[in-house]
């Protein structure tokens, strides 16, 4: 993300982000974004220094998506990462807010890592553009994600996404609440998700199969009466 830089003061840190000729702010998406009507979204400063405009985010106890996918995750908190971002990305499309502002870049995707809250930055710039698809977002996340529980899970998504390049908000929510009742869901018997003829997710069960040792095998018994 070009003109931009942290700054660190202390326990304070922000990401100002200076805009340059040409470049203009969007009033309505400014009063949405400090109002912190929309959940999730990192509320937005607008501040001048030296006649220039610069957007300003307050990120003190938070922490990077790049820093955070550090470390290896549960699937309980792999779910509820996949949960905040889909949470956001719904209620800003409830406000009309365009996908295309946010900042994809792990660096600037932000969490807290007590309250396991994501927020991301929305750039309320008129014409900005990230040249990112949810579907591409959501596949390079899943890529990066590090867990030893539910790896088969995470490659069923990444699947159904790279299957699916024109997908609604509300059928990846869908497919993720299928995830997650799968995670919790006791067994072990596998899980695969597939779209029936209708575009509706299906859950099938595929339970590993076991001979039944104590059924006996029934005995043909051949007639040498000659059929006529």
């Amino acid at each position: 993300m070009n003109n931009t830089n942290i700054v660190i003061n202390g326990s304070s840190k922000k990401l100002t982000k200076e805009l340059v000729m040409g470049e203009q702010l969007n009033v309505r998406e400014i009063s949405l974004i400090d109002g912190k009507q929309v959940t999730g979204l990192l509320p937005a400063i607008i501040d001048n220094q030296n006649g220039k405009v610069v957007i300003n985010y307050d990120m003190s106890v938070l922490i990077s998506l790049n820093e955070y996918l550090k470390q290896t995750l549960e699937m309980n908190d792999v779910i509820n990462l996949l949960d905040e971002i889909m949470d956001t990305f719904i209620a800003m499309q409830n406000f009309y807010l365009s996908r295309k502002k946010l900042v994809f870049d792990f660096n600037y995707i932000m969490i807290n890592p007590t309250m396991k809250k994501v927020f991301l930055i929305y750039l309320p710039i008129m014409g900005f553009d990230n040249n990112t698809t949810v579907n591409n977002f959501l596949i390079t996340l899943i890529e990066n994600i590090q867990t030893e529980d539910g790896s088969k899970l995470l490659t069923n998504f990444e699947d159904y996404l790279k299957g699916n390049e024109q997908l609604e908000l509300v059928a990846i929510k869908k497919f993720i609440d299928r995830l997650s009742l799968d995670v919790n869901k006791e067994g072990s018997g596998a899980t695969q998700f597939v779209n029936d003829d209708e575009g509706e997710i299906i859950e099938i069960d595929i339970q590993p199969s076991i001979p039944n040792i104590f059924e006996a095998e029934t005995p043909v018994i051949k007639s040498n009466t000659q059929e006529l």
